[in-house]
């Protein structure tokens, strides 16, 4: 519990704002609580960053949202006043939150209703923007400020273009978030849920047409359309196919219904690919949701599994600890070779490694700050290299297992490189799309996989 005895409920976001390359989780007090928010070690749980955005005695609540808008590398934290107070929009260095780099009304000083905020590139210059959108009261207005510019001293801002999610008289307000849901170009696309009072309409608008055309491109109904509690929305890769998909929870008055939605689909209107409860089913106080890679609901991450059908029929030795450390090194080695910086490589060195028996076909585990391997690879048994930074027991056109102690047997090189692509965020890929990436969801006997400078590229520039 972030704010313990509190119940006016939590909003939510995830971004690195430590630099350690795990994603921390910020907490917001809701609506009764003063603006208080909050930084969580995404290692550790520990609290790491706790500040007072807006004035102590503002009882409306916070909307937050994250963004390396001074690009120092780590994640800065965006603020939206909640109803009852102007909507100013207040952003905090993450490295320092005494430091304020945006202070600024998103809309008119006189509106009363709140702003809801997201970040994603729009205006195209590579770095992070700036989405408002109101909250009950005013018109569906959602407005975008340029991340390049800061604008300070609490007046209205400049935006670079703005838009009406919805029908200009709905006032219930918007719920916005940003992802890579209509491809993988260089803007972020727009993803919209409206307030209490209208149906449960998801829009999307493209993010690289949208300063010329903000008719919505994707249009569904995320719950039964006579529900009118209002609809959050946010998005993140869950498939593995390099895609967004939307996630919705429902506002007051629905149940812990979380439903992703693939934004591809043609017929998503209240067909989700996924439905959750994710709580008390007797609850109907309304959730807040927040996309991150691949992570569960506990901080874990799947399990990566043996691929293909084997009946181990030979009992292996079990890993040492003692196997595991040089490989480990080697893939610290493979990592920085791929683009790895000084300090994503310094929290990986902090990596510890467990063998432990894990169930079924399960070969490794990456929980927050610690890798699990299993004893004997899923009954297979593990290759361990004692050459561990060269390939020469692999063909080097496919690294497929050539040399006898390799043959059948599953690379542990290859296991901790996909786990620790996950301690740096990395998400699960489809097998069947990705058959050979590191990422992987799930890998064969006798085939080695690497970390390729293309792939983490992005990944590794962000620090």
């Amino acid at each position: 519990t972030p704010f313990p005895g509190f119940t006016g409920g939590v909003s939510v976001a995830t971004g690195d704002v430590n630099g350690d390359g795990v994603l921390d989780v910020i907490a917001a007090a809701g609506a009764g609580g003063g603006p208080h928010v909050k930084v969580f070690s995404g290692t550790d749980g520990s609290e790491i960053r706790s500040f007072f955005p807006f004035p102590m005695g503002f009882t409306g609540g916070v909307f937050v949202a994250v963004a390396d808008l001074n690009n120092d590398g780590l994640a800065d934290i965006i603020a939206g006043a909640g109803p009852g107070g102007g909507p100013n929009v207040v952003v905090r260095s993450g490295a320092d939150t005494s430091v304020e780099l945006f202070n600024f009304f998103a809309f008119g000083a006189g509106f009363t209703g709140g702003v809801r905020v997201a970040t994603g590139d729009i205006t195209n210059d590579g770095l992070p923007d700036i989405i408002a959108a109101a909250g009950p009261g005013g018109g569906p207005h959602v407005r975008i400020f340029d991340g390049s510019t800061p604008q300070t001293g609490g007046v209205v801002g400049t935006d670079s273009g703005n838009f009406f999610a919805y029908d200009m008289g709905f006032t219930g307000g918007v719920f916005v978030a940003t992802g890579q849901v209509v491809g993988n170009d260089d803007r972020v696309d727009i993803i919209t849920g409206p307030g209490s009072g209208g149906g449960p309409n998801v829009r999307v608008f493209d993010g690289s047409t949208l300063m010329q055309s903000t008719a919505p491109i994707g249009n569904f109904l995320a719950y039964g359309a006579g529900f009118t509690g209002g609809v959050r929305v946010s998005a993140t890769d869950i498939t593995g196919d390099g895609i967004d998909d939307i996630v919705t929870t429902p506002g007051q008055g629905g149940g812990p219904n979380l439903r992703i939605f693939d934004a591809t689909s043609s017929t998503p209107s209240n067909n989700p690919t996924r439905d959750v409860n994710v709580g008390d089913g007797g609850f109907t106080g309304g959730l807040f949701v927040a996309g991150s890679p691949d992570i569960f609901s506990d901080g874990t991450t799947a399990p990566l599994m043996l691929a293909g059908n084997f009946d181990p029929s030979t009992s292996f030795a079990p890993l040492q600890l003692a196997d595991v450390q040089p490989v480990f090194d080697a893939a610290l080695a493979r990592l920085q070779s791929a683009g790895a910086s000084a300090e994503q490589l310094a929290a990986l060195s902090t990596v510890t490694i467990e063998v432990a028996d894990l169930s079924g076909r399960q070969l490794g585990e990456a929980l927050p700050g610690r890798i699990v391997l299993d004893v004997d690879a899923a009954g297979v048994g593990w290759f361990i290299d004692l050459t561990p930074s060269t390939d020469e027991e692999f063909d080097p056109e496919g690294l497929n297992a050539i040399a006898p102690g390799a043959i059948g047997r599953v690379d542990l090189l290859t296991v901790i490189l996909h786990e620790l692509g996950h301690e740096l965020g990395e998400s699960d890929l489809d097998a069947d799309v990705y058959s050979g990436h590191l990422m992987a969801e799930s890998l064969p006997p006798g085939q080695r996989r690497l970390p390729r400078k293309e792939d983490f590229d992005q990944l590794f520039s962000q620090t």
